[in-house]
């Protein structure tokens, strides 16, 4: 862990294991001035993961297993990643760049989402509240649905067959 401060406040870091789960906690003394703390977690690459961040980015390369990535004001950046993935990110972009997980599941409140899968997928749901979503396949059939009230949907790759096994649905509220 890096930590940085400003006014001689060192953060707390508070690390422990419950289980089988890894929790990390940090925080400014008393709540007053300001305090970052980096972490860098390496961990096995096929085990299921949940991670919970406030006001930081999440960058994570060469998972395999399930995420569940809740993230408020930071951006979330997924790369050469293959487990399920579910992504709900408040202020803050999502990008998943080589991607090969057959379920995606991403939530977006004012912030750009864009998956880049090497894979096919089979289900794939994309939602964002204020921001453009962008959406690449490799070339084969899939069942989707477009939603647009006042933001940009760009998709490549897909052919819309109402018989395809793999399903996209992909909605936007404004841009």
């Amino acid at each position: 862990a890096t930590l940085r401060y400003t006014n001689g406040r060192r953060p707390m870091v508070h690390i422990f294991v419950e289980g089988d789960t890894l929790f990390i906690q940090h925080g400014c003394p008393d709540g007053l001035g300001v305090c970052t703390v980096d972490f860098t977690v390496t961990m096995p690459e096929d085990k299921a993961m949940w991670i919970q961040s406030t006001s930081g980015n999440v960058d994570l390369t060469g998972h395999t297993g399930a995420m569940d990535i809740d993230a408020v004001s930071g951006n979330v950046t997924l790369t050469d990643v293959s487990g399920d993935i579910h992504v709900q990110s408040t202020s803050g972009n999502v990008r998943g760049t080589s991607v090969d997980a057959q379920n995606i599941t991403a939530y977006s409140t004012s912030g750009n989402t864009t998956f880049r899968m090497v894979g096919t997928p089979t289900n794939v749901m994309i939602e964002s509240t204020s921001g453009n979503v962008e959406l690449t396949v490799p070339d084969d059939d899939y069942n989707f649905c477009l939603r647009a009230v006042s933001g940009n949907v760009s998709l490549r790759g897909l052919s819309d067959v109402d018989a395809a096994e793999r399903f996209v649905e992909i909605g936007t509220i404004s841009d």
